[in-house]
């Protein structure tokens, strides 16, 4: 399944808790984002600490609020024709909290199972064949048997207890993967198992997309797609392999021998008080953008193959 968005923007309303009487002020936490992610690829969402990373998956999967305070404008679609709605998202998609919510006294094999059984329509042998398959896929093999566990009792470590949230939702082998930083917390090579298990599973067909925060030099490597945000705009969409290029013909050098991931972060990070400087350097990256970048993958979208599924499955 294809995903796409177009014109996205996410306000809202903030009061000061200094003064009581003070006027709400509006934020604008994505500005006009738009891309699409066709099946077969995974894609990253980077940016520093409030770039809107979240926030842009979480209207991807129609998890924003659209209420009074907050207002999300836009169109997220599937294969360019149907518009993605929270009530039937879990039809064909998925999505991993970044703190997920396991129960402790459950072994890993019981939590998928237990998954499976809520989700499927299935008989019994079935969905056993389907989570043996999950953990096999997973490499959970030999902790299938181990308790999840928690502050007080000893469990799984951290990879196996991301890769068995990652099982969870797979139960129902979605056309569409969603991740909130699946590498949180995670030592840098956990995270690169993780993100090759992404990547795998991307290969499959599946459309896979999830933020992450700094990745080591090796896990960037991996990625396919790139999708990097600053201040709630995109200043670059594409190929990963190719974002160190692209940078450094605007103006935006990578020292040689240095993680790109680490050099982006520093390098496009927004403060809360913005300088002359900040403002100046985000004009130049999102005018580049516009030029560069932004009619080219419009003309790709527009002249893309259209993904198409079987109205069942929505």
């Amino acid at each position: 399944m294809k995903l796409s968005w177009h014109n996205l923007t996410y306000t809202v309303k903030t009061k000061s808790r200094v003064y009581k009487n003070s006027n709400s002020k509006e934020k604008t936490i994505l500005k006009l984002q738009s891309g699409s992610i066709k099946p077969g690829h995974a894609c990253f969402i980077m940016g520093s600490s409030g770039a809107g990373k979240t926030t842009l998956l979480n209207a991807l999967c129609d998890r924003l609020t659209n209420s009074k305070p907050a207002k999300l404008q836009g169109q997220v679609l599937i294969n360019d024709t149907h518009s993605v709605r929270q009530s039937s998202f879990g039809k064909y998609g998925a999505y991993v909290m970044q703190d997920d919510v396991l129960f402790p006294t459950l072994t890993c094999e019981e939590v998928i199972t237990f998954s499976a059984r809520l989700k499927l329509i299935l008989p019994p042998h079935q969905i056993s064949a389907r989570v043996d398959t999950i953990i096999e896929d997973l490499g959970l093999n030999n902790c299938r048997h181990t308790f999840i566990g928690n502050q007080l009792i000893k469990g799984l470590s951290g990879g196996e207890r991301k890769r068995t949230a990652i099982g969870i939702e797979l139960v129902t082998d979605p056309q569409i993967l969603c991740l909130d930083e699946p590498t949180s917390g995670l030592d840098s090579f956990t995270a690169h198992k993780i993100i090759k298990l992404l990547v795998s599973q991307a290969k499959l067909g599946k459309t896979v997309v999830a933020t992450i925060h700094q990745p080591s030099s090796q896990t960037f490597g991996l990625f396919d797609k790139l999708i990097l945000l600053m201040d709630g705009h995109q200043i670059y969409q594409g190929a990963a392999s190719q974002s160190v290029e692209y940078f450094e013909s605007i103006g935006f050098s990578v020292p040689s021998y240095s993680n790109p991931a680490d050099y982006f972060l520093q390098k496009f990070y927004m403060p809360f008080n913005k300088s002359e400087e900040d403002v100046r350097t985000l004009e130049i990256l999102t005018e580049a953008y516009k030029t560069k970048l932004s009619d080219k993958r419009n003309d790709q979208t527009n002249q893309g193959e259209c993904y198409r599924s079987r109205r069942s499955r929505y």
